[in-house]
């Protein structure tokens, strides 16, 4: 017996993008495609690496604050 299952994660992505002016700015996609946030932009691939790399890292401690 022969069982051919495909399974596919779906899971969000941070994807780095090159602005009209030369910087770098990412965005992060939720898993239905919808853009959920676009960074400011950064003079090098590196420095927009470390954004994505510190949002990774911290959103886990953000807090909510309401302001409305």
């Amino acid at each position: 017996m022969k069982f051919n299952i495909k399974f596919e994660l779906k899971i969000m992505k941070f994807e780095i993008h090159k602005s009209k002016n030369k910087q770098f700015y990412f965005i992060l996609i939720a898993t239905n495609g919808e853009t959920i946030l676009t960074s400011e932009t950064y003079k090098s691939k590196q420095a927009c690496k470390q954004g994505i790399k510190l949002i990774k890292r911290n959103s886990l401690f953000a807090k909510t604050i309401d302001l409305t």
